[in-house]
């Protein structure tokens, strides 16, 4: 039996890294058992800051709109507030 289908399809990505930091992950992801870096884990390692990446960013925005989010009676009152003030100037 053969491995299952992964949802989403990996797409392939080529970039350069400067060479101190090239090696500097190699050296992080190296087995030592295999004395290399094993097959995938190049790009399991990005992958993961990747989506680490996309959380943090929605969870910045997510905060920032539950800031701005007002409650329907919030907004309720908000517009009785302008209305009344606008019917005050208009008496005045």
């Amino acid at each position: 039996m053969g491995r299952p289908r992964k949802t989403t399809p990996p797409v392939r990505i080529g970039f350069t890294l400067p060479q101190d930091l090239a090696d500097r992950l190699d050296s992080h992801l190296k087995s030592e058992v295999e004395n290399r870096v094993p097959h995938g884990d190049k790009s399991k390692f990005f992958e993961t800051l990747t989506r680490e990446f996309f959380q943090r960013l929605e969870g910045s925005f997510g905060e920032i709109e539950s800031t701005l989010r007002i409650t329907e009676a919030e907004h309720r009152q908000f517009n009785n507030d302008l209305i009344d003030g606008a019917l005050r100037d208009a008496s005045d």
